[in-house]
């Protein structure tokens, strides 16, 4: 088939980072796809929209992604349902673009993929540890610190158990220690910045580690004020 051709020449350019050129194969595998009838061309077109929403993201053009992976995620939906991890991993890159574009939507692709990632996977996860992180994310812009803290704990939990002391884990203690910062909670925000400056400091991360040095002078200068209160030595 044609649109077969096509598919695979997009896969191709893709793979080689040729993102113009495979935006180009996927449009026309698309329009072929869409005059044809049956299961396997449902198949096609929703992997085809869901790789035309991957690329024009890595282009930042958020709403033509926005686009394609709303068609894809209908697309998944229809054909293989909503608990299958196709379809969830799809609600995972709509609701980044949705986040990138500051819709109240983002969250709910978020929730919806972390609840058919837990149907199906049983031990630690990284997506669903990414997924709780950028939950949290959401949550702490609506000041929703309590549920949003419970999410970070969850996500570095597993993201310890995975990956031990890295980046990533660096990061979500860093974000765990902004959280009890804004809740007021100067003695648990201390320990969770600390501890991300012992990893980024063995990881080497400076940016990182600039980062939540400046968190921390922040937290002891609100301190000093009288702000924040931290336990009597």
């Amino acid at each position: 088939m044609l649109a077969d051709a096509h598919y695979n020449s997009g896969m191709l350019f893709k793979k080689r980072d040729e993102t113009e050129m495979s935006i180009e194969h996927f449009e026309r595998a698309l329009d072929l796809a869409k005059k044809c009838d049956g299961e396997s061309t449902s198949i096609l077109e929703a992997t085809i929209t869901d790789n035309l929403g991957m690329l024009h993201a890595s282009k930042s053009d958020f709403v033509l992604a926005k686009k394609y992976y709303s068609s894809a995620y209908s697309a998944y939906e229809n054909t293989f349902g909503r608990d299958d991890l196709r379809t969830s991993d799809c609600a995972f890159r709509l609701g980044v673009v949705l986040e990138e574009l500051e819709s109240n939507l983002a969250l709910d692709f978020y929730k919806e993929s972390l609840r058919v990632r837990k149907l199906h996977i049983v031990d630690d996860d990284e997506r669903a540890a990414e997924t709780l992180f950028y939950i949290a994310r959401l949550l702490l812009k609506r000041d929703d610190h309590q549920n949003a803290v419970v999410c970070l704990e969850e996500s570095l939990d597993s993201r310890k158990r995975l990956f031990d002391d890295c980046f990533v884990v660096a990061e979500t203690y860093h974000a765990i220690g902004k959280a009890y910062c804004e809740m007021s909670q100067g003695e648990k925000a201390l320990i969770f910045y600390r501890e991300s400056v012992r990893i980024n400091k063995k990881v080497r991360n400076e940016d990182a580690l600039y980062k939540v040095s400046l968190d921390m002078v922040s937290l002891f200068n609100t301190y000093c004020m009288g702000e924040i209160r931290f336990p009597d030595n």
